[in-house]
């Protein structure tokens, strides 16, 4: 593997950005990582005027930094664990975020030129400035799935080196799509699943539950389940109990109804049509309380995890795993497309082997939860493996920064594979 000295223009970092967990806490945990595994690090991001600088240690430089008539202000200081230098620039008396090109080159008066540039969706601007500098350096962005709207900008994509989408299975799509504005970069498309946010998603220290999975099993995940019934005021009955922790707008009605009809307990922690006409029709089998605040939403889903033996999740661009939920032993209902398609086996309660239960067509859910209650209904034996598998997936960094260390150590060498390596689950 390759390692270099590498500079992440951020749009976003944990603890510095209230309000962007998912990219700022993605971002930070990935630079640990790189650093872990021996990259040199600093992280450079534009100050917003919701930044809270209380939270992290920076100290101002005194004098200020002129760019293209711009005065601009630099801080210092490091990340937690203070080994990952940290760089972050604001406009002088504005609330206005710098742009990107302009946070770069303020950056470039601190440190040198850095052997590679990594840049992610509102900082991918700076990859063209980036590529007149002497030496220029090896460019990476890295992009949610784009769509077909006008939207979604590529804008120096065509100095970059490597783009990365958030799952193997994704750029291969996009190499295929002939109609993509990807399609000019067939060549330089890439993908691997992120990790999982290991500090928002920690049962074994997790404050929030009943009581806390160190680690998940039939018995912590029972009394979690007791108490979350109790609370949404559910009957304490022998069913399985299945969570939705985000908005599953597509759920067809009538596949709400088939999944009902199996007997199981349905509690969400995002209120929507699709599972508020669930709630009216069978209050005995489904709860979703209409929380109001973010806050209350996000502790709502951590006590569900603890609680629920299955999770329905829908396919969502995120920049963290959106396996999360085995963490907590919650096997996931998922389509077959993706991270899930990519990490996830269908359980088979013969064996005991594989994680989770896929589907391929939206129509096709209830069906994937029939398998579900299944094997659930084959008693004590089936339901520990399921939370063990689960527990047992590999949702680090650690794995796909060791592949692109592989891809760019490739580059280096002129020999960059043009797919990615088979998916391994």
């Amino acid at each position: 593997m390759t390692t270099m000295n590498t500079l992440l223009l951020a749009p976003a970092l944990s603890p510095l950005d209230p309000g962007t967990q998912g990219m700022g806490a993605a971002i930070r945990d990935f630079a640990h990582s790189l650093d872990q595994e021996g990259w040199q690090v600093t992280v450079v991001i534009g100050l917003s005027p919701s930044a809270d600088l209380q939270r992290v240690a920076l100290a101002q430089r005194l004098e200020r930094v002129e760019i293209d008539g711009r005065s601009l202000v630099i801080h210092e200081g490091t990340m937690e664990g203070g080994k990952i230098k940290l760089i972050a620039v604001a406009v002088d008396q504005s609330s206005a975020t710098p742009e990107p090109s302009h946070v770069l080159q303020a950056a470039l008066t601190l440190i040198d030129p850095p052997e590679s540039i990594q840049v992610w969706p509102k900082t991918q601007s700076a990859l063209t400035w980036a590529a007149t500098l002497a030496k220029a350096p090896i460019s990476i962005a890295h992009i949610a799935e784009p769509k077909t709207g006008h939207r979604f900008s590529v804008e120096g994509f065509d100095t970059a080196a490597m783009l990365i989408l958030p799952s193997a299975g994704c750029a291969q799509r996009m190499r295929r799509a002939k109609d993509s504005k990807l399609s000019p970069f067939s060549e330089k498309l890439f993908g691997f699943v992120p990790g999982y946010d290991s500090r928002e998603w920690n049962p074994g220290r997790d404050s929030l539950l009943r009581t806390r999975l160190n680690p998940p099993t039939l018995a912590t995940k029972e009394e979690n389940k007791k108490a979350l019934r109790a609370e949404l005021g559910l009957p304490d009955a022998d069913v399985p109990l299945i969570g939705i922790v985000s908005r599953i707008s597509a759920m067809q009605r009538s596949v709400g109804e088939e999944i009902l009809k199996l007997g199981v307990q349905l509690v969400g922690a995002e209120a929507g049509p699709a599972i508020e006409s669930l709630v009216s029709r069978a209050p005995n089998q489904v709860a979703c309380p209409n929380l109001t605040t973010d806050r209350e939403k996000r502790q709502l889903r951590h006590r569900i995890l603890a609680a629920a033996d299955f999770v329905i999740m829908p396919q969502q661009n995120m920049a963290s795993s959106q396996l999360f939920p085995c963490r907590y032993g919650a096997a996931i209902i998922a389509r077959d497309k993706g991270e899930f398609a990519e990490r996830l086996i269908n359980f088979d309660p013969q064996t005991l082997t594989g994680s989770g239960f896929l589907y391929t067509e939206e129509h096709e859910l209830s069906a994937a939860v029939a398998r579900a209650l299944a094997a659930w209904q084959k008693g004590e034996k089936t339901r520990t493996a399921l939370i063990e598998r689960s527990v047992a997936l590999d949702l680090s960094w650690t794995t796909p920064t060791l592949r692109l260390g592989e891809w760019v150590g490739g580059l280096a060498k002129q020999e960059l594979p043009k797919k990615d390596p088979a998916k391994t689950k």
